[in-house]
């Protein structure tokens, strides 16, 4: 009875931690987090006058674009936005993540649609 009792605990554990609080956007927030908010702020609200706003940006507006300017950085005063070096699907989740926080009324990104402006940006 307790091997039974042990079994359904840990199976209720499992089905709860994997279960709940799933995040599609998790490992494209890992990135924003990391290398992103500093400057963008947590918010996307950016610091005024200095670093825009990706809630308003124009740039980030196209994704097109903001897939370049991630991968090539943006040369500008009174503060550079440095190149970030990004694999295609770690990408994909971070314009995603953007997307979703930061924009109204956005659909998923594909990973061939990123794939296709990497090309581009070049």
């Amino acid at each position: 009875m307790k091997q039974i009792s042990f079994g359904l605990l840990l199976f209720f554990i499992l089905a709860v931690s994997t279960g709940c609080g799933n995040n599609p956007y998790a490992k494209g927030e890992e990135i924003y987090v990391s290398r992103c908010a500093s400057c963008h702020m947590t918010d996307g609200s950016g610091l005024a006058g200095n670093i825009p706003s990706l809630k308003e940006s124009e740039v980030a507006a196209n994704n097109a674009n903001l897939v370049c300017v991630i991968l090539k950085g943006i040369k500008a005063e009174p503060l550079e936005m440095p190149a970030q070096e990004l694999e295609a699907i770690p990408l994909t989740n971070l314009v995603n993540y953007i997307n979703h926080q930061f924009k109204e009324k956005t659909s998923e990104v594909r990973l061939d649609s990123i794939k296709t402006w990497i090309k581009n940006c070049d």
